[in-house]
């Protein structure tokens, strides 16, 4: 019981992993939808957003530090954009998500090994994207986002033992910041950025 109590108290973060950047020309990608005139200089945009992380590069911290062993994260959701004079948008995010890690920690100078899984559950988000800089064809353009999500834990073992995790839960949010450029050939869009991204999962 004292492992699976010290083992609660633990967190993980990571700067390398988060959100999908985006391409930084969306703003002025679509200028005619529907509903909404193209000469208008407010619209509305929804749809959907799936991102799927396989293997994140988390560090532990609190009872041990070193490279979480493996982080995943499954994510479906809606998005919802609200864009000004196609040069910036504004937008939310709804939707659903899960999470797995599997990590090791050692207490008293013995290594344990934990696993853990989380139901799916509600995950929200919002984030700005704009267009600072036009050339021909090129286009430069930065972003910033925060997602927040609360898991319910499904399972957690230690050592290969079931632990009860009744009323214990997961808290993980991601903050974000990019640069971007693109160059539109067409109807495509070829882009390329960096960003800084902070990552924190807790139990």
């Amino acid at each position: 019981m004292k492992k699976f109590l010290a083992c609660l108290v633990y967190g993980f973060c990571s700067i390398g992993f988060g959100a999908p950047i985006g391409d930084p020309a969306t703003p002025h990608l679509i200028r005619e939808g529907f509903f909404i005139s193209p000469e208008s200089r407010i619209d509305v945009r929804a749809g959907y957003e799936g991102d799927f992380v396989a293997d994140a590069r988390m560090e532990q911290y609190a009872e041990s530090t070193g490279r979480v062993d493996c982080y995943s994260q499954e994510t479906n959701a809606g998005k919802a954009t609200l864009n000004f004079v196609d040069r910036l948008d504004l937008y939310g995010i709804l939707g659903s998500s899960r999470t797995c890690a599997d990590w090791r920690f050692t207490i008293n100078g013995d290594t344990h090994r934990a696993q853990i899984e989380t139901l799916y559950n509600f995950l929200w988000g919002i984030g700005a994207r704009g267009i600072l800089y036009e050339s021909g064809c090129a286009t430069f353009g930065v972003g910033s986002r925060y997602e927040q999500a609360h898991y319910d834990n499904m399972w957690l073992t230690i050592d290969g033992l079931v632990q009860h995790v009744a009323g214990t839960f997961l808290h993980w949010r991601s903050f974000q910041i990019d640069a971007d450029v693109a160059y539109q050939i067409d109807i495509f869009s070829p882009y390329i950025g960096i960003k800084y991204s902070y990552v924190r999962a807790k139990i």
